[in-house]
């Protein structure tokens, strides 16, 4: 048997978020992860004894089989429904309070939660780590009885990652910047969310002054993003 389930900083933010709600009281420990890949996620909250119910699920037989060896090794083979099918359709309406949903584009994310939504009318805890398309997961939360929670932002092997905790209920909306940044992530002035957004803004800056000379006075995405990246650095300061 392996000893402790090492998570990279982006699986260790979701397990954070998926642990501190049932601590906290609010979430009842039966937990599923969709897209489970090596099912390393479902591994480190099941021997850590964080859940008490879990079902890892992805759409392709290779990382079932992959999740499935995991388990072994861990010794939780046991404690797991592993199952092999596309999304939330494996899932039966409420029969997880919490479901992740990590390393996926956010379109894909939103089409997964649309094809599936008597499922996610019985979820109380979504935690989202999509990998681009961001904001539209935030409005999509919200236009659909979600209200952001918390969010996390790690710096991984080079990149940086948001995870969202969201739970069933609902609050104001956001402006532009609360979207495309994360609204709890700014009121916080967020230490690691700052960090990207400088980078950021280094970023989008060097691309405009490669081709500013080239667009005149037509308006652009780089010059949205940059008045958008400046309005979010007014929380810090």
């Amino acid at each position: 048997m392996c000893g402790d389930v090492k998570l990279s900083p982006r699986l260790m933010a979701v397990a954070d978020l998926v642990r501190n709600a049932i601590d906290a009281g609010t979430a009842d420990g039966t937990f599923a992860d969709i897209g489970c890949d090596h099912g390393l996620l479902v591994a480190y909250l099941v021997k850590n004894k964080v859940v008490s119910y879990a079902v890892a699920s992805d759409i392709k037989q290779g990382p079932v089989d992959a999740a499935l060896r995991t388990f072994g090794e861990h010794g939780i083979t046991n404690f797991v429904n592993t199952r092999l099918g596309p999304g939330l359709v494996i899932l039966a309406p409420g029969e997880v309070f919490s479901c992740a949903i990590a390393g996926m584009g956010g379109g894909t994310v939103i089409s997964i939660l649309n094809e599936s939504s008597e499922v996610v009318a019985s979820l109380g805890q979504l935690v989202l780590s999509p990998q681009r398309d961001i904001a539209e997961v935030r409005k999509y939360l919200h236009a659909n009885g979600f209200y952001i929670h918390n969010e996390i932002i790690t710096h991984d092997d080079g990149h940086y990652y948001f995870a969202i905790d969201a739970r069933r209920g609902n609050e104001p909306p956001y402006d532009e910047v609360g979207y495309l940044y994360g609204q709890r992530l700014l009121e916080r002035a967020d230490k690691a969310l700052h960090a990207y957004l400088l980078w950021e803004r280094d970023r989008y800056a060097k691309i405009y002054d490669k081709i500013k000379t080239c667009i005149a006075n037509s308006d652009t995405s780089i010059q949205y993003n940059l008045r958008n990246l400046e309005k979010s650095l007014v929380f810090f300061g």
